[in-house]
């Protein structure tokens, strides 16, 4: 990636979180991420709620996004970040059930 380049994830599952691990991820890899989370007016089956995130090496790379009130800072509280040796699927389900179970 070029220096004032980014990349963009689309994240969306139904059944797992997969942004908090992403956000892990290129926080640990020295990056800065913005996410948007979007939740459609209504639910007919058709539409989904929708997440993307938005990594780059430096905060300029953002500000385009950054002065978009649909793109927020990446969380802080994140999990330990995924890798080729570690993955967490119990937690990535446990965090995407527990909006429904607090409700």
């Amino acid at each position: 990636m070029k220096p004032d380049g980014l990349v963009v994830f689309h994240l969306s599952n139904r059944h797992l979180d997969l942004v908090a691990p992403a956000q892990a991820a290129a926080r640990a890899a020295g990056g800065y991420a913005l996410r948007q989370h979007y939740e459609p007016d209504r639910t007919d089956g058709w539409e989904s709620s929708e997440d993307a995130l938005a990594v780059a090496r430096t905060p300029q790379a953002l500000a385009a996004l950054a002065a978009d009130p649909r793109w927020r800072p990446a969380d802080a509280g994140e999990p330990r970040p995924w890798t080729d040796d570690y993955t967490n699927l119990a937690g990535a389900l446990w965090r995407r059930m527990r909006p429904h179970w607090a409700g």
